[in-house]
C-alpha cells in the first residue's frame, strides 16, 4: 500500500521542463479527425473487388465499425470505400477494389454510441460510467475502442481478419520494428504468443466468445488464446483504467516506449505479460469452478489452465509469491498510444541546476509515494513545468488540447531504461511531487499527450540526488 505517514523526506527539488507537443500523426491509437492516425481520405478505384471476412470478439462486438486502409508511405494510410458495421456475432465482410490486393491492409475496429460488447469475463464486466454488468451481458465500451490487425488480401480469395487485443499490440510492436506490412505484423504477432505461451498462428484464428454456450468444449489452444485476451477486458475492472480502451492504449504505450512488452510488471503492476497471464489465470479459475458447479469440467479448460500456469513460471512468477492487488496501486497508467512517428529524437538538454526548495505547505503539489522500508533514506523531487503553447511545425496549441503529462523516473539516465512511469491525467496541471525516492541519484524527463494522442518528444533529462 501507499502511505505518506512517518516519512522522513528531504527537501524537493523544484525542475523545470520545457515541452513542444509533436504535431505529426502517427500509428497506435492517436486518432485524426478521420479516426485514424496518419490516415488522409481519397478517392479510391472502384471496379472488381475482393472480400476481407473476419471477426472482432472479446467477447463478441456488435455494431462496430470497420475499416480498410491502404498504406501510402511511412506510417500514412488512405481510407479504402466504405466502413461496416460488425454483425450480432462480431463478424463483418467488406469489399475492397482488386488494385489494392498482394499489399498489407490495416483492418480497424471502431466504436461509438450503436456499438456493443458481450461481458465474457466473470463474474462481471465494468461499464465506462462505472457501473458493472454481469457475464453474458451486453454493453456499451465507450465510443474509444480500437483494435487493429493487418492483412494482405488475394485477388483470388477472401482473406481473414482476427481482430482481438493482442493483435492491436501486436501492431504497435510492428511499428516500433518498422515493419508496416502483412510480413511484419505476422512476425510480431508470433512474438506475443511466444510471450503468452501461445501456439504459433493461433492468434490469426477467429477467437471464443468466453460467453457463448459452447465455448468450453473448444480445444485447449483456442481456450488458452482467449483466456489471455480476456485478461484485458477483466484488467478493465481495474481503476487505473475502466475501460478495454484504456487497457489497450496503456499496453501500447508501454510497448511504444520500451519497443517491446515487459515480460514482469513489478511492484506497480505495470503492463506486462505477467499482468495479462494472472489476470487470464483468475478468469480460467472462476470457469473452472462454474463448470464444476454444472458437473462438467472440460479437459480442454484444464489444460490451458496448466498452460497459463507454465507460462508465468517461465516468466519467473512463483506461484503464492507476494503480489499487490491492482487497486492498492495509485500510479496511474497512460492511456492514449502514441505512435513512434509522432515522437522525434531529441538531443538531451543540458541539465538545469536549480537551487534545493523545501515544499511548500501551503500549496501542496499532489504526487505518489510508495512506502519505504524501516531505516531507508527517502527524499522527494517536486517537478514544475510551462505548458507547451506551440506544436513542433509552429501551430498553436490551447491548454484545452492537452491531455496528459506522463513522467518517467529511474537511477538510470537514459529515458527508455529508466524504471517507473506516472501518467497525470489532469492537462491543467503544470507541477507533480514524487516522493519516497531511495538514496542515489534520480533522472526525471517528461512528455506532453494532446486529445488526439498525439505526444512530444520526451523532455531533457534532469536530476536530483538523495543523500544521507
Amino acid at each position: 500500500m501507499f502511505s505518506s505517514a512517518n516519512w522522513w523526506v528531504r527537501p524537493s527539488l523544484i525542475v523545470v521542463f520545457s515541452l513542444l507537443l509533436a504535431a505529426c500523426g502517427g500509428g497506435g491509437s492517436g486518432q485524426s479527425a478521420d479516426g485514424q492516425d496518419g490516415v488522409r481520405s481519397g478517392a479510391e478505384t472502384s471496379g472488381q473487388m475482393v472480400w476481407v471476412e473476419g471477426s472482432a470478439v472479446k467477447g463478441t462486438i456488435s455494431k462496430g465499425l470497420i475499416s480498410i486502409y491502404r498504406p501510402a508511405g511511412g506510417n500514412v494510410w488512405l481510407r479504402v470505400g466504405e466502413s461496416v458495421r460488425t454483425d450480432g456475432e462480431g463478424r463483418f465482410r467488406i469489399g475492397v477494389p482488386v488494385e489494392f490486393t498482394g499489399q498489407g491492409l490495416k483492418v480497424v475496429l471502431g466504436s461509438d454510441s450503436a456499438t456493443q460488447m458481450r461481458c465474457d469475463v466473470r463474474p462481471a464486466c465494468r461499464t465506462p460510467g462505472g457501473g458493472w454488468v454481469t457475464f453474458g451481458e451486453h454493453f456499451w465500451p465507450g465510443n474509444d475502442l480500437s483494435m487493429v490487425t493487418v492483412v494482405n488480401p488475394s485477388s483470388t480469395a477472401s482473406s481473414q481478419a482476427v481482430l482481438s487485443p493482442v493483435g492491436s499490440l501486436a501492431y504497435q510492436l510492428s511499428l516500433n520494428n518498422g515493419a508496416l506490412g502483412e510480413g511484419g505484423y505476422q512476425s510480431a504477432l508470433r512474438t506475443l504468443e511466444a510471450e503468452f505461451g501461445l501456439s504459433d498462428g493461433v492468434l490469426s484464428q477467429p477467437q471464443v466468445d468466453l460467453a457463448s454456450p459452447d465455448a468450453l468444449g473448444s480445444d485447449s489452444e483456442m481456450i488458452l488464446s482467449s483466456l489471455v485476451n480476456a485478461g484485458f477486458l477483466a484488467l478493465a475492472g481495474d481503476d487505473r483504467w475502466g475501460t478495454l480502451a484504456s487497457v489497450i492504449n496503456s499496453f501500447e504505450v508501454v510497448i511504444a516506449g520500451n519497443g517491446y512488452l515487459p515480460e514482469r510488471s513489478g511492484y506497480y503492476l505495470s503492463p506486462s505479460a505477467e499482468l495479462v497471464l494472472l489476470a487470464a489465470r483468475e478468469q480460467a479459475d472462476m470457469h473452472h469452478e462454474a463448470a464444476l458447479e454444472r458437473g462438467a469440467v472440460e479437459s480442454s479448460l484444464t489444460s490451458a489452465l496448466a498452460s497459463i500456469d507454465a507460462s508465468l513460471l517461465n516468466i519467473g512468477y512463483v506461484p503464492g509469491s507476494s503480489v499487490p492487488e491492482p487497486d492498492s496501486v495509485t500510479v496511474p497508467v497512460p492511456e492514449p498510444a502514441p505512435a513512434p512517428e509522432s515522437v522525434p529524437t531529441t538531443e538531451r538538454a543540458p541539465e538545469p541546476a536549480p537551487e534545493p526548495e523545501p515544499a511548500s505547505e501551503s500549496e501542496p503539489v499532489p504526487g505518489i509515494s510508495p512506502e519505504p522500508a524501516p531505516g531507508q533514506v527517502t527524499g522527494s523531487a517536486k517537478l514544475r513545468w510551462q505548458a507547451p503553447l506551440t506544436r513542433e511545425n509552429g501551430e498553436s496549441l490551447a491548454m484545452g488540447e492537452i491531455d496528459q503529462y506522463v513522467v518517467r523516473y529511474g537511477l538510470e539516465e537514459d529515458v527508455q531504461a529508466m524504471s517507473s512511469e506516472v501518467v497525470i491525467e489532469d492537462g491543467q496541471v503544470m507541477a507533480f511531487e514524487i516522493s519516497g525516492l531511495g538514496e542515489g541519484t534520480w533522472f526525471f524527463a517528461i512528455r506532453t499527450l494532446d486529445v488526439n494522442g498525439l505526444a512530444s518528444a520526451w523532455s531533457g533529462v534532469v536530476s536530483k540526488t538523495i543523500a544521507r
